[in-house]
């Protein structure tokens, strides 16, 4: 009878071990339940936040908004390009009228300085001129003797 009632208390002992370890059990799982029910809404939010995010991130970069982006980034570098080669072509021609116009003082300096040279001799060689309003020059027939 002692080893009937010993394996009774040995079962006895086990069920409420087993029971403590359900009991245990059950409230784990409970506990993770209310604080995951906790964090539902919040979990729920931020993957709808993310789902947008990706959505919105899908629109902007999607294939035919890059290839336009693509697109009018490649005219509008052909656009610098074309307005780089006349910038390049308008500085050329700019250098060269302003060495043409140097060219063309020097000649007027010179022809100014030779005209003044001859002003200065005519009267000397007894040749007089007259210049009329119109710039042409008129000579005089040289003066009689004196």
């Amino acid at each position: 009878m002692t080893h009937i009632r010993a394996t009774f208390y040995l079962i006895q002992f086990l069920l409420q071990r087993v029971a403590f370890a359900t009991f245990a059990f059950v409230a784990v799982g409970l506990l993770v339940t209310s604080v995951l029910a906790a964090l539902e809404p919040e979990v729920l939010e931020i993957a709808a936040q993310m789902s947008h995010i990706s959505k919105e991130l899908a629109e902007v970069y999607s294939n035919d908004r890059v290839a336009r982006a693509r697109s009018f980034l490649t005219e509008r570098q052909f656009e610098v390009d074309q307005f780089n080669a006349r910038l390049t072509e308008a500085k050329a021609m700019s250098t060269e009228l302003k060495h043409w116009m140097h060219e063309i003082e020097l000649e007027e300096s010179v022809a100014a300085a030779q005209l003044q040279r001859l002003r200065e001799v005519m009267p000397e060689l007894g040749l007089e001129t007259i210049i009329r309003t119109d710039n042409t020059v008129v000579e005089l027939p040289p003066k009689a003797a004196e």
